[in-house]
Formats: C-alpha cells, structure tokens, sequence
C-alpha cells in the first residue's frame, strides 16, 4: 500500500483497470488515450527519455514534425493535471520518481528475496494483493502499435511473476500445514492459468491430505478438459501419475517434493526499465504434442488395474 506520507504525490494503480490520484482525488481529466499512456509508460519505465524516441513510439504513422508537435501537446496537457511530476526539457522527458508511487515498482520491490524466509513469504503476500487485474487491464491506444507490444509484454512479465509468487505461497502454505490457506492460493493461481499443471497437482495433493479425495479426482477432471479443449496436449505423465494414485486409493503427502524455491531476485529488478520477461530456453527439446486417445486409454487401464 502507499505510503501515507506520500498521500501528495502522484500514486498509479495500474495492475487491473488503471487508475490515478493526487492528495486521494482521482485524476480523469487527460486529453488523450496517449497523454494517458505516455503517463503510464514513463512511470513504469522509470527512465529519462528522448522526446524523438516518445514521439516515434506514440505517433509511428505521421511525419517526424507531426510526432514531435504532437508529442508537445502532449506534454502540455499532462502538465495541466502532474505539473509538479513532470520533468521536460528540450530532448528528455521523464517523471520525478520521488514524487511518484506507483504499483507496479511496489509489486517487483516485494518480490525482491530476503535473508529471512518468512520475512520473504510475507512479502509475497503482500505483492499479490497489489494485483488485482492484469496489467492495464482494458486500457488500448490506436495507432501506437509499438506501444501495444509492450503493454503485452509486460502484461505477461506480471502475470508470469504473479503466478510464481502464488504457487511459492502455496508449497509455504504446505510446508507450514496450512491447508486451507494453501488452497485459497492454488484456486487463484488455476482462476489465472488455468493450465499450470503443477499447481493443478498440488491442489490435487492437497485436496486428497484434507480427506476430498473425490474433489482432487475432479480436479484432474477439469484439468484434462481444459488442456485437451483450448491446448490441444495431454496431462504431463507426472500429472498422470498422481491420477492413478488417486484411483488407487493409495495416500498422497502434498509435502513429499514440495519445496519452496524463491524466484531469483534478478528476475525481479527494483526498476523496471530494462526488464524483460521471464524466459526459459529449452534448446533443441521438442514440445508436448497432441497424442489425442492416450489420455482415455490410460484411464481405462488404470480403472481396470484398482477393479
């Protein structure tokens, strides 16, 4: 949350349908959809920038001195609503980050690891409370096709990293025998991608450790459905596993594996100017492809094997 000391700066809520406030009042009043984003571009880049490379980012599609003019109109009117937050000069542009509080920055700050794990698992706390939409949820300009690729990209960067924190939160949650806080993790980590296998297994053990052995059976249900619908694959042969456990009636520790493994801190950087997404490179592996019938076979056979 913002700091009540700064309640006469300028504070961005921009995880969900953005938002902005002055001394607690809204601020609505832009010209613009792009006076707007370059607002929310310089607040989470965080950086100084060339007026040239604002103008060209915002205004692609019109001559040098068109971008440039309208880029001063721009800034004229932004000036109107955060005079005090804007600096501007003849080539920069950029915002007073001690004037400015903004949810994003808060949301990578508390992602940051700490020496003490608790200390660490409450952050992440924390920081997922911060998010409660996606990044500029419902917010698009025309026209500014460039800008638009780099709202999704750190649209994803968020989504990736909120998935994390959920899914480090609930194996804490586990480790500490905190069943019910662990499920009320894993249900908004599956409610934001539904597809996360290893969070659909941990509900999966978890659900069967708490005696809901036909709720964690559905869980399977619901993930093979969704992957086999909108992704075309199978469940992962791990995932299959712990089925046929499930069928088996044989006992499942949602402990046994589970350990709690913090996202480095250089994947979460205090500024967010020269962040990237996270990426993993998988080299020359190939990817899970369509075996569609694999997943009914396999049924049957272990249906047939626990008869």
């Amino acid at each position: 949350m913002p700091d009540p000391k700064l309640s006469a700066h300028l504070q961005l809520r921009l995880l969900g349908s953005p938002s902005q406030s002055i001394n607690g009042n809204e601020v609505t009043q832009f010209r613009s959809a792009k006076t707007q984003a370059l607002l929310y571009y310089l607040a989470v880049t965080g950086e100084n920038h060339r007026r040239t490379s604002l103008s060209a980012l915002f205004w692609p599609n019109v001559s040098e001195t068109k971008a440039n003019a309208s880029l001063r109109v721009a800034l004229n009117s932004l000036r109107k609503v955060i005079a005090d937050h804007l600096i501007v000069d003849r080539h920069t542009v950029t915002l007073d980050d001690n004037l400015v509080w903004v949810d994003t920055q808060q949301f990578t700050r508390l992602l940051q690891e700490m020496d003490d794990a608790t200390l660490t698992m409450q952050q992440r706390q924390a920081a997922v409370s911060l998010y409660v939409g996606d990044f500029l949820e419902g917010f698009h300009v025309d026209d500014a096709p460039d800008f638009d690729h780099w709202v999704t990209s750190m649209r994803e960067y968020f989504q990736q990293a909120m998935n994390h924190a959920l899914m480090e939160l609930a194996r804490w949650h586990v480790t500490h025998r905190d069943q019910a806080a662990s499920l009320a993790a894993l249900s908004r980590l599956l409610a934001l991608a539904p597809g996360n296998e290893a969070g659909h297994r941990l509900m999966m053990q978890v659900l069967t450790h708490t005696g809901q052995r036909t709720a964690a059976i559905l869980q399977f249900d619901t993930l093979r459905r969704y992957l086999v619908e909108e992704l075309g694959i199978d469940p992962e042969p791990e995932t299959m596993a712990l089925y046929a456990q499930l069928l088996e009636g044989n006992s499942v520790d949602p402990k046994s594996g589970v350990s709690v493994t913090t996202v480095p801190s250089a994947q979460f950087p205090p500024g967010l100017g020269s962040m990237r997404a996270i990426q993993t490179d998988w080299g020359d592996m190939p990817g899970r492809t369509p075996f569609h019938g694999r997943i009914h076979q396999l049924t049957e056979i272990i249906n047939r094997l626990v008869r």
